[in-house]
């Protein structure tokens, strides 16, 4: 039966830096979504276009009840993900027989939603394919894109977002020069970066100076604001003359660009080498860096002495770098603009971009190696989030491997099956698998398994049965029996699913056979499973009940979230089929106290077997509901 998915929040990002003057701006947004169905807001890098929509959206919010969604399309590197990637944003259920937009065209087509569409240019013609196709199955929806140019698209309004207001040259009080839009975010940025420093009484008509320089281009007035530390304002108006070849308004789309790449190059230009260097590696993150990423793709470097970690200091001081310190361990983007530009940079040194490349690859290959052991085993929840804030580099990284004949993306692939199971990412897991086919011995072994079981989760019988067939011969050959239990356990979850019994009791033997000679709890709590599961679709429940309660006891042992509670569902279930509503309240009462932590899917079933017992209790209201 499939589920129901609740309706969507406004789950926009939290911004701590105040918002500055558009008024205009805002209230003329808000008119353009009360009135078309598809409006893009275009401009050039750099001059608020994803602030200045998230903005409207937080005060149109009352006005979708049934969902607001921000899918960030600047993370997606090629045209063929965006439609995974709003079916991803707008947590559409898995489908077998449904393609990622029909996923997404369902999950919108109730009521009044709004999707926002965040950086489209470099996926213009498929974000353009997809805006067509929702508007069309989806009567209530409306989209909200922003973009560098317009996407093209039938009925849709392009509105251009101008740069900030700046303070004509003809006005001189200094009240007047700082109530301009420009001015205000200039010192409120100033400011944030040095308390009071610089913006002294009588330096107003510098601050005009720098906002008139920067054409009320809101990166670039951050950038510039970023070095009032450092700086006096009329140094930081000194270097914009030297540094910045501004253009005068009313320049076209690529004159804007230009000084946009003007404003990153200023700051470019005042590092030195190794810190230019770091800057330009930093921009194959796609989705973010820690410390440890940043290490693996600078320690060939020669950093003048300084460490990695000063290396970052110093860009995030510079504000070419931005750093999140609110979780356990810091983490570390470059706005996308600024990305862009490092990555510019990077192209030009084409021996340093596929080393920077080529190191990412080999980081996260080592990375999902580690994690696969916790995943299969335990703690599972910690390296599942670990993966999760890695999950757009992974792509990045796999796109650019398969693409350059790197065999680390096989390895890198072939160690993620188990999170792609956990994450639902069925399809994209399946892509990965098939495209480390090619490879041979032990990787070809791990493609096949990995080939099979998403296969299976996808419907496809046929696909999945003949590629774990040639995977467990080649794990068999290969004395490969820790995968080997893997693979016969996928395989059992394959004989369940087609109803083929006798097979799974065979199959379920094999594994718990092979899973006590290999000697890992964690593959004996996967290998039980089959038995258990068997035994159970046998009406053997008894039998089942203690087999899962083995399982169970091992995932508790080695803190496997995802599989305690999995597990603890299927005892409560079985106990409550056998009329034992003593333990199977017992049993679900302990798995709710601990649920959200993990699988919703789990916690979903969970949910399920409550309402089985409200219904046995004679409370069939409570258990419907």
């Amino acid at each position: 039966m499939e589920t129901e998915v609740p309706p969507g929040l406004p789950s926009l990002p939290i911004t701590l830096s105040r918002f500055c003057g558009r008024e205009r701006e805002l209230e003329h947004l808000r008119r353009q979504l009360a009135a078309s169905r598809l409006v893009t807001v275009i401009g050039t890098g750099g001059v608020g276009k994803t602030r200045v929509a998230l903005e409207a959206v937080r005060s149109t919010v009352d006005d979708f009840p049934e969902g607001v969604w921000l899918v960030e399309l600047a993370r997606v590197e090629a045209a063929a993900v965006v439609d995974t990637a709003i079916a991803e944003g707008v947590r559409a259920p898995e489908r077998r027989d449904a393609t990622a937009l029909d996923r997404a065209a369902r999950r919108l087509g109730a009521g009044r939603q709004l999707l926002v569409l965040d950086n489209c240019e470099h996926v213009l013609v498929a974000a353009r394919s997809a805006a067509e196709q929702l508007l069309s199955h989806c009567p209530g929806l409306v989209i909200l894109a922003t973009s560098r140019e317009p996407l093209g698209a039938d009925g849709e309004r392009a509105w251009s977002l101008p740069p900030m207001a700046v303070p004509p040259s003809h006005m001189t009080d200094e009240h007047e020069v700082l109530a301009t839009e420009a001015a205000k975010l200039f010192c409120d940025r100033a400011q944030l970066a040095a308390p009071g420093g610089g913006l002294r009484a009588g330096r107003a008509a510098d601050v005009a100076d720098i906002c008139r320089r920067l054409e009320g281009l809101p990166l670039a007035l951050e950038l510039a604001a970023a070095w009032v530390p450092v700086l006096s304002l009329r140094q930081v108006l000194e270097r914009l003359d030297d540094a910045l070849a501004m253009h005068a308004p009313g320049r076209d789309h690529l004159g804007r660009h230009r000084t946009m790449r003007a404003a990153v190059d200023w700051s470019h230009q005042l590092l030195t080498e190794p810190q230019r260097m770091a800057f330009a590696r930093f921009s194959v993150f796609t989705g973010g860096f820690m410390l440890e990423s940043a290490e693996a793709v600078l320690d060939d470097a020669a950093l003048e002495g300084s460490s990695t970690l000063e290396m970052i200091a110093t860009l995030v001081a510079r504000s070419l770098v931005t750093s999140d310190t609110s979780g356990d361990v810091a983490r570390y983007r470059l706005l996308e603009p600024v990305r862009q530009y490092a990555a510019d940079q990077l192209r030009s040194r084409p021996g340093d971009e596929r080393d920077a490349l080529s190191r990412m690859l080999r980081y996260l290959a080592a990375l999902a190696e580690a994690a696969e052991g916790s995943i299969l085993g335990g703690p599972d929840v910690p390296w599942l989030r670990r993966l999760d804030a890695e999950l757009a580099n992974i792509r990045s990284a796999l796109a650019w491997g398969f693409e350059n004949g790197d065999d680390t993306a096989a390895r890198l692939a072939t160690a993620l099956p188990l999170y792609c199971f956990q994450r639902a990412l069925f399809a994209e897991g399946l892509q990965w698998a098939r495209l480390a086919l090619p490879t041979t011995g032990h990787l070809r072994a791990r493609a096949l398994l990995m080939t099979g079981w998403l296969a299976g989760e996808l419907g496809d019988a046929a696909v999945a049965t003949e590629a774990l067939r040639e995977s467990n011969r080649l794990m068999t050959e290969g004395g490969w029996h820790a995968d080997l239990v893997l693979v016969l356990w996928v395989q059992g979850l394959a004989d369940y699913i087609r109803g083929d019994l006798d097979a799974m009791e065979a199959t379920g033997e094999e594994a718990v056979a092979l899973a006590s000679e290999v000697g890992s709890p964690a593959h004996m709590m996967r290998a039980l499973w089959v038995p258990a599961t068997c035994a159970n679709a046998r009406g053997d429940l008894r039998r089942s009940l203690d087999l899962y309660g083995q399982a169970h006891a091992i995932a508790k042992q080695l803190d496997n979230y995802g599989w305690a509670q999995l597990l603890l569902s299927n005892c409560a279930s079985t106990a409550l089929a056998m009329e034992d509503t003593a333990n199977g309240r017992r049993m679900l009462t302990e798995a709710l106290q601990t649920a959200g932590r993990g699988d919703e899917m789990v916690d979903a079933n969970l949910v399920e077997a409550a309402g089985a017992l409200a219904v046995q209790e004679g409370q069939a209201i409570r258990g419907l509901r």
